[in-house]
């Protein structure tokens, strides 16, 4: 492509809008003086629009009354509000820690469910969930034997999974929170399908 050597000295046309908007540089207003190409230019951006044509005016709404549509809103309103019924808060009622809660999680076959106290196959696996509460330590245990120790952070998933054996008997858990006011535990004995 030949470029002439003049035509490399142009302000970029965003340059020249930007000028003709009123951010003005004075490379630019120097070489406007003296270019016919970039004169052209910012005489085609400046240049007057003229009227908006009424075709791009909005134009009023036709055949509904001022009045109907705050009328039909209102009337929305009103068939709303008869409608819904106001739910019982069952949230904390200002307490500063909520009480600790524990979820039980279990899979089986694939599928997880949060578990129902149903009795548990060799093979299930369980993990839990724990809301502390205001507590910030936990231990898990089953019997006497220490499964999990750790520190709790909000609702926290516990980074372990214990998986039921075939022995006979029911599994035992115990879950206890420390920490933070009055320790606090709870336990669960879940029986085994035979």
């Amino acid at each position: 492509m030949n470029v002439r050597p003049e035509e490399k000295r142009h302000p970029s046309p965003l340059a020249l809008d930007r000028y003709a908007l009123g951010q003005h540089d004075p490379a630019i207003e120097e070489h406007v003086a003296t270019c016919v190409v970039c004169r052209r230019h910012l005489a085609q951006v400046m240049a007057d629009p003229g009227p908006v044509p009424d075709a791009w005016r909005p134009q009023p709404v036709r055949g509904w009354p001022r009045w109907a549509l705050p009328a039909l809103a209102v009337a929305a309103a009103l068939v709303l509000m008869l409608q819904t019924t106001p739910t019982p808060y069952v949230g904390s009622k200002g307490m500063a820690n909520p009480l600790p809660t524990v979820a039980v999680w279990m899979e089986r076959d694939g599928s997880v469910a949060r578990w129902a106290n149903a009795p548990l196959r060799p093979g299930d696996a369980i993990r839990l969930q724990v809301e502390p509460g205001g507590h910030r330590h936990v231990v898990v245990r089953s019997g006497s034997t220490m499964l999990y120790a750790g520190d709790l952070n909000g609702l926290t998933d516990l980074p372990i999974s214990l998986r039921v054996d075939d022995e006979p008997g029911p599994e035992t858990l115990t879950v206890e929170l420390t920490g933070g006011g009055t320790p606090w535990s709870t336990t669960w004995t879940m029986d085994k399908l035979r």
